[in-house]
This record gives C-alpha cells, sequence and structure tokens, in this order.
C-alpha cells in the first residue's frame, strides 16, 4: 500500500495546524488566518432563504448561474473597466478562487511542465502546482529590481539550462495585490511580465483575490514621528474603488481569477470566478474557455447553487455593497496602524521587511509621495541578518509562531509556507479576521507582538531590549 509522491510534497498546512491548537483561545488575537473577519451583508442572506426554495435540488449549468453571470459581466465592466462581450472574453464561476487556479493549471498545463512562481509565494499556488503534476520554478525577486527584471533575468540566462528538455514552462503566476507581502505590480509592471510571457508563449495568470484591498498611504515625519495616512479611491461601484486603469486580456494570453471570499466576506461559502480570453480554436478544435469548462465539470460539476445565488444577492443589492465598503474601511483603519506600527518596529532595529517594502519606505522617507500597499498583511524577518559579531542560537520560524502564541496571545503564521527558510524567522500578520473590535484592541494586540518578537530575539541573539511600546520604540544591543 502507498499513497501518492504529489500528497506528501506538497508543504504541510501549518496555518492549519496553529488554528487548530490555539484558534478556539478567547485570549489570543487571531493575526494568522488569511481571511476577513466579517460575513455578508445580513441583507443577502435573507434575499437568499427567499429564493433558495425555488432552485430545487438539481444540477446547475457547469459556468455559472446565468444571473450570477450576468451580474459578475456588469461588475467587470464598471469595476474593472472591460466590456467581456466586445473584448471577446468569457468569465466561468468556480468553487472558490482557489479551485479556479487548479482548473486554469489544469487547462494550460500538462504533467510534467513547468510553472513559475515569484517568492514568497501565496502557498496553495505551490501545492496545486504539485498536486497537478507540474514543476514549481521559483523566482526570487528581491534579488533583483522587480518581478519582471526576475522574470526577464530568467528567461535571458536560465530557462534553457535550469529546465530540462522533458519539460515545458507553459505559465507565469503573479499575485496582486501579493499574499504574503502586500506588494501590488502596477499597470507598467504588468505590461513588462505581459511582454515576456509573449515572447515565449507563456500563459500570464494573474491572481487578484484581494482586488478591493488595494490602498494608496502616505508616510510623513514630523518631530521624529512617523505617521502613516491613507488616502481612499473614489468608487464607480457604490463604495468599492474603481480599477478601470489595469490592463485586462493583456495580448489575449492573460488569465485573472477573481474571489467573493475577500471583499464580499464569502470565504466559507466558495465563490470564486475566471476571466479569460475566449480565442479562436487552440487546439483540436477546443478554445481556453472550453478547457476550463470541462475541467469545471469534471471536478466539481459547478459552484453550489446556493452560494452562487448568494453571491448574486450581493452584487446587485447596493445596500449590501455599502454594508461591507463600511467593513472594508475598518480594514483599511487596521492596516494603516499595521504598518504605522510595522515603520517603527523597523526603525528600532527589531523586524526588517522585504527589500522591495524597505525601498518603498526609503523613497516615501525622502520625497513623502503615495505608496500602494494590498490585502491586509504584515510580512516582516523577526530576527536581523546574522553577521560576525552576532551570536545565533538555532531557531526557527514555527517556535516563534508557538512562542508568541504561549506568551503573548498572538498567533501569526511561519514565512516558510510560503518559501522563506525558517532559521530566518519572517512571520505574516494579518489584520483581516483580527478578533480586536476596536483599534486600541489591535494596539494591544501589536504591543504584545513587538513585546513576543524581542523577548524571542533575547534568547536567540544575546539582544537586550530595553524598552517595547507602540509609539516610542527603543532597542539597545548588547554582543
Amino acid at each position: 500500500m502507498r499513497i501518492s509522491r504529489r500528497g506528501t510534497l506538497a508543504p504541510r498546512a501549518h496555518v492549519d495546524d496553529l488554528e487548530a491548537a490555539y484558534g478556539q483561545r478567547k485570549d489570543v488575537c487571531q493575526m494568522c488566518a488569511g481571511s476577513v473577519g466579517y460575513g455578508p451583508a445580513p441583507a443577502a442572506l435573507q434575499a437568499v432563504s427567499r429564493l433558495e426554495e425555488h432552485l430545487g435540488g438539481g444540477y446547475g449549468p457547469v459556468a455559472g448561474e446565468s444571473a450570477l453571470l450576468a451580474n459578475l459581466r456588469e461588475k467587470l465592466f464598471l469595476h474593472n473597466g472591460i466590456d467581456v462581450d466586445a473584448q471577446r472574453a468569457a468569465v466561468l464561476v468556480t468553487a472558490g478562487a482557489n479551485q479556479a487556479f487548479v482548473n486554469v493549471l489544469l487547462a494550460v498545463a500538462d504533467s510534467g511542465d513547468a510553472v513559475i512562481l515569484f517568492a514568497p509565494y501565496y502557498f496553495s499556488h505551490y501545492s496545486a502546482a504539485l498536486f497537478a503534476g507540474l514543476r514549481p520554478i521559483v523566482l526570487n525577486s528581491n534579488s533583483h529590481e522587480s518581478v519582471a527584471g526576475a522574470l526577464q533575468y530568467y528567461s535571458e540566462n536560465l530557462l534553457h539550462s535550469e529546465v530540462p528538455s522533458v519539460e515545458t514552462v507553459r505559465a507565469v503566476v503573479v499575485c496582486t495585490p501579493c499574499n504574503p507581502t502586500g506588494s501590488v505590480l502596477d499597470n507598467a509592471e504588468l505590461w513588462k511580465i505581459a511582454h515576456i510571457c509573449e515572447a515565449h508563449d507563456w500563459w500570464l495568470i494573474i491572481d487578484e483575490a484581494y482586488e478591493h484591498f488595494d490602498f494608496e498611504m502616505q508616510l510623513l515625519e514630523r518631530d521624529g514621528e512617523l505617521t502613516l495616512t491613507s488616502i481612499v479611491s473614489p468608487s464607480c461601484l457604490t463604495g468599492l474603488p474603481q480599477r478601470i486603469r489595469r490592463p485586462y486580456l493583456m495580448h489575449n494570453r492573460s488569465i485573472h481569477i477573481f474571489s467573493m471570499s475577500k471583499s464580499f466576506g464569502m470565504a466559507g461559502y466558495r465563490v470564486g470566478y475566471i476571466l479569460c480570453p475566449q480565442t479562436a480554436p487552440i487546439q483540436d478544435g477546443a478554445d481556453l474557455f472550453d478547457a476550463l469548462v470541462r475541467v469545471n465539470d469534471t471536478i466539481v460539476t459547478h459552484a453550489s447553487r446556493q452560494s452562487q445565488l448568494l453571491a448574486l444577492c450581493v452584487l446587485r443589492d447596493p445596500a449590501c455593497i455599502s454594508t461591507l465598503q463600511s467593513r472594508r474601511l475598518r480594514v483599511l483603519l487596521y492596516v494603516r496602524e499595521l504598518y504605522q506600527f510595522a515603520f517603527k518596529m523597523v526603525r528600532a532595529g527589531l523586524i526588517e521587511l522585504t527589500p522591495s517594502m524597505m525601498e518603498v519606505l526609503r523613497t516615501c522617507q525622502r520625497n513623502g509621495r503615495p505608496f500602494r500597499i494590498g490585502a491586509f498583511y504584515l510580512f516582516c524577518r523577526a530576527l536581523p541578518k546574522r553577521n560576525g559579531s552576532t551570536r545565533v542560537a538555532r531557531a526557527s520560524d514555527l517556535e516563534l509562531c508557538h512562542f508568541l502564541a504561549d506568551s503573548y496571545r498572538v498567533l501569526v503564521a511561519p514565512g516558510s509556507i510560503f518559501g522563506t527558510d525558517a532559521r530566518e524567522c519572517w512571520i505574516r500578520v494579518s489584520v483581516g479576521a483580527c478578533c480586536c473590535n476596536d483599534i486600541h484592541g489591535l494596539r494591544d494586540a501589536l504591543r504584545r507582538l513587538a513585546a513576543g518578537i524581542a523577548a524571542f530575539q533575547e534568547q536567540k541573539l544575546a539582544r537586550k531590549v530595553s524598552s517595547v511600546d507602540n509609539d516610542n520604540l527603543v532597542v539597545s544591543t548588547t554582543f
């Protein structure tokens, strides 16, 4: 008796293990989960209860309920600036964005092919590639100026030397806003990536699950104090931020994945959707959309009809959108608080951010220009880089997570599940589902997080922290 190699190669779900160990403890602040802390608008739930009796118990359309597809096309036109019919595109409803990603991989690649990811990556993308029988090629964008720079370097220098001849790169995957880093790819960057994909005949898969959590902020410094202010974008869809300038269907080779889980609070209902080009037949008379429909029909048949009905009620009721927008603005306040805390921690020498985020911080301090932060995460390194004068005891990010939860009542996610070295102690801090009911509760949780990181460093680095305070972080080091 045996199990498949792919079943053992996929990384262990440490987030689920941590949730099982600490998720039910009322005294532990939940800063681990990649979800929001609210559900669908109550008005939508009430509307569904009146309508679902008409569904019956039969199967529905594989591509999605016609009424929901119509509302998604309207959303894509008003919010994303794409006329689905005019641009010969197609929309397919799936059982969540993760299912959408699996469907896309199975539709564009064969077993033994390769797919390119960028570290730190969303862990489900990596696991999905393994389960699909693909080889993930992980590029480190931090070694270059940008994601496009890393991809360009790979295509020019490593493509033919690294990948065996039996393998073929089929797709490039980007996540914007990014889980776990919160970085946002601007349009110029996306076009550079698309041009590289076109040159090599690769598909470009863009995961936009956090499309509505794309914030502009400005970092100000007065009298030595850092202050972060937020700039809220106007909307053309009853409160949701407009992203009309985002390029879609670039060169008819980009595939976009969206989710109802984050913005609309429907994580447990599992509804996502795919926007793809509906091109002329590519192979054996079938186009990409045909392949996606066949995959969807085989794996899940279709997303739950009740869940699709709830998504429909959420999208077409302005009151529901307004309710969700007010909740999203609360998340914005939490994100602003999180990054103000992070910048103070960086200045105190307690954490490091990714090189790209550090460059954003330096640039904003110099010229005061706004910068973009996406999703609701902070991705940081809790142990400074090692050097010749620092004594470092053996450490791991999972050990740090247990230490913070047990001793400081804060639950965070280990960075190694996103492709970083466990010994470097990267962690992802989420405020999306934070159990704090007010900003003061969040600040208290962040103070505990700072104290926990400082105590962990004192254990591992012979580093003495003299004061840990969210308003005035001070660090002194002895070697």
